[in-house]
């Protein structure tokens, strides 16, 4: 099954009672704006590209991780309800696996269609 969110390609590889894991391709120099997942939880495994990645905090600071060809495999993170975002600073696509696990009573989808930008 494929989703897309305006310039990504998402791609489901597996599904499973709670977990629904994707492969996301996204253009270069492309920014996906701040946004959240309200159902889900997400690990980012990082595979490729050059990207920034920057996550609001508890504290309402800001963390953020640059990730370029020596950090394949590096996963971090982001909280149901987490306000995050990301730039790819590439001329390439910056390509990534999403693991969700989606809270009790939640039917597991995309996260392309459990997202939401106003902030």
């Amino acid at each position: 099954m494929f989703h897309k969110h305006e310039k990504c390609l998402g791609i489901l590889l597996f599904k499973w009672k709670h977990i629904y894991v994707e492969l996301w391709i996204c253009a270069p120099h492309y920014s996906v704006r701040k946004h959240f997942h309200k159902k889900q939880s997400n690990k980012i495994i990082f595979l490729f590209g050059s990207v920034m990645f920057h996550k609001k905090l508890q504290n309402d600071t800001w963390k953020y991780l640059t990730l370029n060809y020596k950090n394949i495999f590096k996963s971090f993170n982001i909280n149901a309800e987490q306000i995050h975002y990301f730039m790819n600073m590439s001329r390439l696509p910056f390509i990534f696996i999403n693991v969700a696990k989606f809270i009790d009573n939640y039917k597991p989808m995309s996260a392309s269609e459990d997202i939401e930008f106003n902030l």
